[in-house]
């Protein structure tokens, strides 16, 4: 059962990592 729950909490926190990546690598890029 933890590690079901460690999976659900591990996976949208790995996702809105990665789209905090691509959104600050889109306005650098904007931003020059």
């Amino acid at each position: 059962m933890l590690e079901i729950g460690l999976f659900f909490y591990a996976i949208p926190h790995f996702l809105f990592d990665f789209l905090g990546c691509e959104a600050l690598i889109f306005f650098i890029l904007v931003s020059k």
